[in-house]
């Protein structure tokens, strides 16, 4: 990707950011009110909803809101693309309220992988606890005098079975305890969370690639991607962080300042967690501004990976009429009647090997002439 393509993406931003900026406003509304009912639940029943209860409750509330947002971001996405195809179209409010009726379809919904999305962000944050908890406090039970102290006190206590004598050391020393754990919070909860949202901001790209998949299942789609993504990273990921990076910096910055300015406010005293929380949202309500930059970097590269997409697709296809010809040399007529039901099918999808060629060589042609294009701007522009 050149220079003037780049600077092209922060360009389109640029024009579009007024309307845009209403639209991540109605999103960050939405993020604010679900914020603002857990937060309140778990600041007037912190003795209930401590511990996993705690985390449980969080989990939900991310559910919930990824699910209620999701169809937003559809709607974002496809009214960004509008305004930025200078067409003579209306793009407001009562568009954006429409758009999430469509992305509240089966099909788009489930594009994001928002469960699988949400449960490995969760086995990041555990894994990363256990982890990083076992290290911090062995080394500090083996370096520090307190927590030695400590730690031989626990033994006692649990030697005896004296369990209202433990709980009485544990309550006493509840400071020194906790004071690591604030840290180690921060840092499961970042790993955890960045996951999260590096993950849901890659599959916003199927959101481009779907209209070239001439009307595959689900699954092929996603396979076909996730393959596509994975043969050209280098490529991808070059030029995903090379436009990217301001909101990987912005994402670096805000969660950890909101994290420890509330902690030093001393914000959370009702529950620890309320800390990683609400640095998530703060970090989610700077973000969604700046949404657009994502979907015209997306723009930039459809056509090209599109071109991949298909000619991935294509091979697949080849093979699988490959196995059902060789299967049909023996076949009996029973299975030849299914085997030639089945091509007839993939006719009927528009999935042909003749069809995918002509498209990929149609997007192979407008791909390259767009490249040639900025390398002439480039050439004029060095020139000048």
């Amino acid at each position: 990707m050149t220079k003037s393509s780049k600077k092209e993406i922060y360009k389109k931003f640029a024009i579009n950011s007024r309307t845009n900026l209403r639209f991540s406003a109605v999103i960050s509304f939405i993020v604010v009110i679900i914020y603002a009912f857990v937060a309140l639940i778990l600041n007037y029943y912190s003795s209930f909803f401590s511990g996993m209860l705690g985390i449980l409750l969080i989990i939900l509330f991310l559910s919930c809101l990824v699910a209620l947002i999701q169809p937003f971001i559809y709607s974002f996405f496809a009214l960004n693309t509008l305004q930025n195809s200078n067409e003579d179209r209306p793009v407001g409010m009562t568009e954006f309220f429409r758009g999430y009726v469509v992305g509240s379809k089966r099909m788009i919904s489930t594009l994001l992988l928002i469960p699988s999305t949400l449960l490995y962000s969760f086995l990041i944050y555990f894994a990363s606890s256990f982890i990083l908890g076992f290290v911090t406090y062995g080394t500090l039970f083996l370096v520090n005098p307190e927590y030695q102290e400590l730690y031989k006190q626990m033994l006692t206590y649990i030697q005896a079975n004296n369990q209202e004598g433990l709980s009485t050391l544990l309550n006493a020393n509840m400071q020194l305890i906790n004071t690591p754990l604030v840290y180690l919070e921060f840092f499961s909860t970042f790993l955890g969370f960045y996951y999260f949202i590096h993950r849901i901001g890659l599959n916003i790209f199927k959101y481009y690639l779907l209209p070239y998949a001439f009307n595959c299942n689900k699954s092929v789609f996603q396979n076909v991607y996730k393959s596509t993504i994975k043969e050209n990273r280098k490529y991808f990921y070059s030029n995903y962080y090379s436009v990217l990076y301001p909101l990987v910096i912005l994402v670096c910055v805000i969660y950890p300042l909101t994290y420890f300015l509330l902690y030093f406010l001393k914000f959370h005293n009702s529950s620890i967690l309320i800390l990683g929380l609400t640095s998530i949202v703060v970090t989610i309500l700077f973000l969604l501004p700046f949404l657009p930059i994502l979907f015209n970097f997306y723009e930039e590269i459809v056509e090209k990976f599109a071109v991949l997409l298909i000619a991935r697709m294509r091979s697949i296809l080849e093979e699988e009429l490959n196995q059902l010809n060789e299967a049909l040399e023996n076949a009996t007529d029973e299975e030849k009647a299914q085997i030639n039901a089945f091509k007839s099918y993939l006719n009927t999808l528009n999935i042909s090997n003749e069809n995918m060629k002509e498209k990929e060589n149609e997007l192979r042609i407008k791909a390259e002439e767009k490249e040639a294009k900025e390398k002439e701007k480039n050439e004029k522009n060095k020139k000048d």
